[in-house]
């Protein structure tokens, strides 16, 4: 017997054991009693994404799953899963200027690979229509306490439950929030939408959004096709009410347009110094945006970003190193190229980026190098000796930590741009055949 479906079976021992009947409108269950009974964590056991994990007790009882607060679950009839309206997709083109090749998403299929092209090609804007479009914190969070029906007859109530956003993005009005998978599917639990756009609608004053739109999204690797679902809730305490406002298939064309001026970029050694707690540039990204809606000193940027204060000062720096923020007494201010970075559209803005990356002397040293006509390589040992040519006080155990930051900086530019590749070992190269020019 497969795991599926001995886990499978396993639900239908919870429900007998502990009395459940099926036909009531919901019933609940704790995370403790279902591992007791079953042997298993209960996060596994509650993995329905798709009406296809169904165990055959919901399937033929028309239940599903849903947690109400941290270790709670209700058993709820009604429609839980929403049938994706495959037959009024619009089919387009979209030619972005670097490909979706083995590098940028095959390796592993994810869909944190397929959000990152999407965002960085500038898809995301294109659908949306919202731009400049920037990447909120994805990841789990506990949701803030909402009611809401199901089915007419089941009413309940979400305390403080866990959810997650594959794809949280936003612009100046708007908030999208995207249910990827890096596979074709055919319907999904709408949950997914539901608990997030519940959070974010109530949070949605805080952050000057006018609205807060959900997407379902599927990509098809094989096709190089994202298929766009966008929906509402018509009656947001309903669960049941979601709405298809739009259905999109896009196949990525790519078409080769090299970056431009890089190698023409003089360092400047009056820029800020990288520090090894600076190792996601998206967030660093993200403080030039927040500086232009007002949040301009560590406090808010930290409200934000929903980290400490010290954290908020480390992305600071970050952007103050690639030119976009500059201090202002106590606050923050943007710089003029900050000013242009904040309107720019998602791929010229990425351009952006590495051109003022650039300026920072020991990223200038590696784009000439790995630039340079006979396509020399730079390995992670290369590159803190590049660190310590540029800053002689890095030295012992700091070297590991500089290279470790610079590696994922490298790596954001793989994924946004295309202009270079780092493998598994950490080498650097630029792409075959798109010069860094």
């Amino acid at each position: 017997m497969s795991e599926r479906m001995t886990g499978r079976n396993l639900w239908a021992r919870i429900f007998e054991e502990l009395a459940i009947d099926p036909a009531r409108p919901v019933s609940y269950v704790t995370a403790d009693e279902v591992k007791r009974i079953s042997a298993r964590e209960a996060r596994n056991m509650a993995y329905m994404d798709n009406t296809a994990k169904l165990p055959e007790v919901f399937r033929s009882n028309s239940l599903f799953l849903l947690p109400v607060s941290n270790g709670r679950y209700a058993i709820v009839r009604g429609r839980g899963y929403h049938e994706l309206e495959t037959s009024r997709l619009v089919t387009e083109e979209f030619q972005p200027t670097f490909p979706p090749d083995t590098t940028l998403l095959e390796p592993t299929k994810s869909e944190g690979s397929a959000i990152a092209y999407a965002l960085n090609t500038g898809l995301i804007s294109h659908i949306t229509d919202v731009s400049p479009v920037f990447l909120g914190a994805p990841g789990r969070f506990y949701l803030d306490e909402f009611m809401f029906d199901v089915d007419g007859t089941a009413h309940l109530s979400q305390k403080g439950a866990q959810a997650e956003v594959d794809g949280f993005f936003y612009g100046r009005t708007a908030a999208m929030l995207m249910e990827f998978k890096a596979h074709v599917c055919s319907d999904f639990l709408v949950r997914q939408l539901y608990y997030p756009y519940r959070h974010w609608t109530g949070r949605a004053g805080m952050y000057g959004w006018q609205t807060v739109r959900p997407f379902f999204v599927d990509f098809d690797s094989s096709a190089v096709t994202y298929r766009f679902f966008e929906y509402e809730f018509t009656e947001p305490g309903d669960y049941e009410s979601i709405s298809l406002r739009s259905a999109r298939a896009v196949h990525v064309v790519p078409r080769h347009k090299p970056l431009r001026g890089l190698l023409d970029v003089a360092p400047d050694s009056r820029v800020a110094e990288l520090t090894p707690q600076a190792d996601k540039i998206e967030r660093a990204l993200r403080v030039p945006f927040a500086i232009s809606q007002g949040r301009s000193n560590a406090y808010l940027l930290a409200e934000q970003e929903g980290f400490t204060t010290r954290q908020s000062s480390y992305y600071r720096r970050a952007a103050e190193a690639l030119g976009l923020v500059q201090r202002a007494g106590s606050d923050y201010k943007l710089t003029d190229v900050g000013v242009r970075f904040v309107h720019l559209p998602d791929p010229e803005r990425n351009d952006l980026t590495v051109i003022q990356m650039a300026k920072i002397p020991a990223f200038n040293e590696i784009f000439r190098e790995i630039g340079a006509p006979e396509g020399r390589q730079v390995t992670p040992a290369g590159i803190g000796t590049v660190l310590q040519r540029h800053d002689p006080r890095i030295h012992g155990s700091t070297v590991p930590r500089r290279v470790l930051t610079v590696l994922a900086w490298l790596r954001w530019v793989q994924s946004a741009t295309g202009i270079l590749t780092v493998d598994a070992t950490g080498t650097v190269r630029a792409r075959p055949r798109l010069e860094l020019v």
